[in-house]
Order: structure tokens, then sequence, then C-alpha cells
């Protein structure tokens, strides 16, 4: 697991130096575009971009396969 705190602007995931399942975020605005630069998990740049309102906590869960990222799930509650 991987936990990031900030308050603006942007966190990122650099490739190849992170392989996980799960990362925990903790924020304060909101809107967050999840952009993955490659197809594969393990090699994605996954780049967070905040907006206007207010997260509390943001759980997200991947699954990958051989075929790249086949699921992006977000759970977010106040």
């Amino acid at each position: 697991m991987t936990e990031v705190s900030f308050t603006r602007g942007e966190a990122y995931f650099p490739p190849a130096e992170m392989c996980f399942t799960k990362a925990e975020v903790s924020f304060t605005r909101t809107e967050m575009n999840m952009i993955p630069a490659e197809k594969n998990l393990t090699m994605a740049e996954m780049n967070f971009t905040l907006a206007d309102k207010d997260f509390t906590r943001a759980e997200m869960s991947f699954t990958s396969s051989d075929t790249g990222l086949t699921l992006a799930e977000m759970r977010v509650s106040d």
C-alpha cells in the first residue's frame, strides 16, 4: 500500500518505481482524473489532478492483466 497526502497540485507515481494493487490517497481538493500513460498497471504513469471540491478519503483498487489495466475502481467517502 502506498499513502500520499497533499493539499493542491498533483501527485505523481513514476513508472517502474511502484508496483501496487491498492493506493490510499488523502487530499483536500476534489475532481481526480486518473490517466495511465501505459496500459499496464505495473508500468503505468498515473497523474492525479485536483479541481474544486473536497475529498476526505479516496480508495482506489486496481486490477491488471496481460493486456493491461482491466479495472479501475474508486470509492470516495466524505
